[in-house]
């Protein structure tokens, strides 16, 4: 049985500013499927802070980069991943188009 490379992509899911003491800039929180973080949206860029799978494997993580992907091109702003310090997903992510844009952050550019 062969497995399907189709991507089904759930929706967008924008949860709001995240409620803590020290969110000074304005990170929001946001969900697709079983994948849930944080992100900003800037002048120039949409910039994310955290990225957690609740189920790994389920491709729920590239679900979310296509949402991002999707805004990035109708709003022409860069895609940056903040503080990646998992090589695993620093070299998934280079193998996707991203370049470091510092030591820690990788930045897609569209």
């Amino acid at each position: 049985m062969g497995m399907d490379n189709k991507l089904t992509v759930p929706s967008f899911e924008d949860g709001g500013i995240w409620n803590n003491q020290f969110n000074e800039d304005a990170w929001r929180n946001y969900r697709v499927g079983t994948c849930t973080g944080l992100y900003r949206c800037t002048e120039t860029n949409y910039e994310i802070l955290c990225i957690y799978n609740e189920t790994p494997g389920n491709r729920h993580v590239e679900a979310m980069l296509a949402h991002f992907y999707a805004s990035c091109k109708r709003d022409k702003r860069n895609l940056i991943i903040k503080e990646v310090f998992n090589k695993h997903l620093s070299d998934k992510l280079l193998s996707m188009g991203f370049t470091f844009k510092s030591k820690t952050d990788l930045i897609k550019r569209f």
